[in-house]
């Protein structure tokens, strides 16, 4: 707007191609301005719904963004929990077979300690011999 003669000149084109201070400068007629008022007021409110529009979808837009956001981070903590968890699973099972391990070996030891061996000379062993296929 602009003020030209203490009145306001609008600076709008209307949706026929009229401008309104062309119009006014012009002495068109009351009725034709009225129109070119009314288109234009027709067209403001209609932009300004698609202004409103536009928000809210951008503004949706934003709220999935952080929603997808805090999904993928919550993805990625459960993906790092499960690794842990795998990680003490295999902790675990590499200790239970140490543990197995070890307990064979006591075992082994053990077994090997109980078993008594006796010295034979050649003589016992010849003598023991004849004795059992003698008898038969």
């Amino acid at each position: 707007m602009e003020l030209v003669n203490n009145n306001y000149l609008l600076e709008l084109e209307g949706t026929d191609g009229i401008r309104v201070s062309d119009a006014l400068q012009k002495g068109v007629g009351g009725g034709q301005v009225a129109d070119i008022m009314i288109s234009l007021e027709k067209e403001i409110r209609k932009l300004k719904l698609e202004l409103k529009r536009t928000t809210e979808q951008y503004n949706m837009a934003c709220r999935e963004a952080v929603l997808a956001r805090q999904r993928a981070m919550e993805l990625e903590k459960n993906g790092q929990e499960k690794e842990r968890g795998l990680e003490k699973a295999r902790l675990a099972e590499e200790v239970a077979l140490t543990l197995v391990e070890v307990e064979r070996q006591k075992t082994k030891a053990a077994t090997c300690d109980k078993i008594s061996y006796k010295r034979y000379d050649i003589k016992e062993i010849v003598c023991n011999y004849y004795d059992i296929y003698s008898r038969k």
